[in-house]
């Protein structure tokens, strides 16, 4: 299993505003473990899945407050 994170902090208070974490799982025999390149084969699955599970994660939020601030801007207009 492999697990990444990614921490957002507001500078210079260094205070936490948000994370993004991905997560994946690589199923091989038992055989498999007698061998060493199959094993680094198969963490390196975990670690490609977990990180393509953070990265949609964050293009997820992305568009989540591009939309927020996007309504934002449009009633921040329609005051003027």
């Amino acid at each position: 299993m492999a697990e990444v994170e990614f921490s957002l902090r507001r500078m210079p208070e260094q205070s936490l505003k948000g994370t993004l974490s991905g997560s994946a799982t690589s199923i091989g025999s038992t055989s498999a473990l007698a061998n060493p390149a199959s094993v680094l084969q198969l963490e390196n699955q975990a670690i490609d899945g977990a990180v393509e599970e953070l990265k949609a994660a964050a293009i997820e939020a992305s568009v989540a407050i591009c939309t927020r601030l996007g309504s934002s801007l449009g009633e921040a207009s329609r005051d003027d």
